[in-house]
């Protein structure tokens, strides 16, 4: 899908800057560089931060690929085949890391459901 054509993400339109010009503006500034380090980035665009960067990335709706681990920011359409055995890779990752912490996160809430049936509770301050 190209950049021009995909929606912004309606939920990122709130942050600073962030809107379908400075999306399609990413996408333009990575075409055809490969891996980009956000600090490439950065030098080619200095009024821009990491936080700014991720948003960017999140308002292009997958169309900027982008994990932990990974080299920068890509274009997903110029991805290789290397590239989407190490998404699919980084995206099993993150599948099992989100179950533990669902795991966990019930664990919690089950521990403070039984603590106040059974434990007086400290007192504030």
């Amino acid at each position: 899908m190209m950049c021009e054509q995909a929606e912004l993400n309606l939920r990122t339109k709130a942050a600073r800057g962030v809107n379908r010009d400075s999306v399609e503006e990413l996408c333009q500034l990575l075409r055809g560089r490969g891996w980009t380090a956000a600090r490439e980035i950065m030098r080619l665009r200095p009024e821009w931060n990491e936080r700014f960067i991720r948003l960017l990335v999140r308002g292009a709706e997958r169309r900027i690929m982008s994990y932990p681990g990974s080299p920068g920011y890509r274009l997903t359409a110029e991805c290789t085949l290397e590239d989407i055995d190490e998404i699919a890779r980084a995206g099993r990752v993150r599948i099992h890391q989100g179950r533990d912490m669902a795991r966990t996160g019930i664990a919690f809430l089950r521990l403070a459901a039984a603590m106040r049936h059974t434990t007086p509770p400290l007192p504030r301050g």
